[in-house]
């Protein structure tokens, strides 16, 4: 509940400057990261951020309609979409879903999970906690004979597109029920509209089992569970563990793609100690149609990839290694000459790009 208030209080005071010149909304994933960086920026930039946590998915149809000057999604749109749209888009940060369950008498950070047995207990096919599937895997715990409440995001939510990716990969039958979405709908009467009412409800839940952002977890420091890896290795979540996945991306590859959509899949990422649900999130900009702001967003992000670092490493994310920032910095100038194009204006600055040395992120 600490990380929902400090968001709130965030927008609220944001959304009361004089100065408060740019509107955003979408991810919740990225909510304390943006708020943060617009408060911790405040003097050394002039415009401020509105930031509205609705959601992925809200955010997309937001900056679509234009009623937002960016949106935020944890889900990446395809290129087509990008163009249909006229959008650009970005990632700003590494993050990562994770579990937390309530069985009485278990520790939630002893419990372990493979993702055949954890895509069978949100089919619905595993529906007790002492069942065989789970007790193989947690050999030294006694299990109760208690029923699986498993508890979802009931909004339009990246956190729920990133974790039916990864569990349509290895679970036919998951991917058959469900298969990937941002609307996750699970047979369970329980759901939340954010990862803090998703913490509540697992806490307050006997039985339950729930998925959040890393983020929220590291804040408030709630046990979480290890899953088993595409290496078969049992791995915590973690900062390194998260980290190490995102250096799985292929960077180059997109280097050499003159104009990338960032499009990337780090779930199920194939290194012994990788967390196997990280996920980028990303920023949707306009760069056709109405854009008055678009500038002003390309900068606040650009001074944010350059100088925001420690704060994103204080809240649980895992900033963008050098490289990528680069790529994003090149992609940002050819976006502003394409809104200068578009009759857009001139930007205050042109972009000067981060240097390796002004930031925190190892490769």
């Amino acid at each position: 509940m600490l990380k929902t208030f400090a968001v709130s209080a965030v927008v609220a005071i944001c959304a009361t400057c004089a100065n408060a010149q740019m509107k955003g909304a979408g991810s919740s994933f990225a909510a304390p990261l943006y708020g943060g960086w617009s408060q911790s920026m405040a003097k050394s930039i002039e415009s401020r951020l509105d930031y509205t946590p609705i959601g992925s998915s809200g955010g997309v149809k937001a900056v679509q309609d234009r009623s937002v000057d960016f949106g935020a999604s944890d889900r990446p749109l395809s290129r087509a979409e990008l163009e249909q749209a006229g959008l650009a888009q970005f990632p700003s940060a590494i993050g990562g879903v994770v579990l937390m369950v309530n069985i009485p008498g278990v520790p939630s950070e002893t419990f372990k999970l493979d993702a055949p047995t954890l895509a069978a207990i949100f089919v619905g096919s595993v529906k007790k906690w002492n069942d065989p599937a789970v007790r193989a895997l947690n050999p030294d715990i006694s299990l109760p004979a208690l029923p699986i409440v498993p508890i979802y995001r009931s909004d339009g939510s990246g956190t729920s597109y990133v974790l039916s990716t990864y569990l349509s990969k290895v679970s036919p039958q998951f991917k058959s029920t469900f298969g990937v979405t941002s609307n996750l709908t699970l047979f369970s009467d329980k759901s939340g509209k954010s990862s803090a009412e998703i913490g509540k409800l697992v806490r307050d839940t006997p039985g339950a089992i729930g998925y959040f952002d890393y983020a929220h977890a590291a804040d408030l420091a709630l046990p979480t569970i290890q899953m088993r890896n595409h290496w078969g290795k049992f791995v915590a979540a973690n900062r390194e563990s998260i980290q190490v996945a995102m250096r799985s991306a292929d960077w180059e590859k997109m280097l050499i793609d003159q104009d990338p959509t960032f499009d990337l899949d780090l779930t199920d990422a194939g290194c012994p100690g990788c967390w196997p649900i990280a996920t980028a999130t990303y920023v949707l900009v306009p760069i056709k149609g109405r854009n008055a702001n678009s500038h002003r967003v390309l900068e606040f992000f650009e001074q944010a990839l350059q100088n925001g670092d420690e704060f994103a490493i204080k809240e649980g994310y895992v900033p963008l290694p050098s490289r990528a920032k680069n790529i994003v910095w090149l992609s940002m100038r050819r976006w502003q000459t394409a809104l200068e194009k578009a009759g857009a204006g001139k930007p205050q600055r042109r972009m000067q790009g981060p240097s390796s040395d002004t930031h925190v992120a190892v490769l």
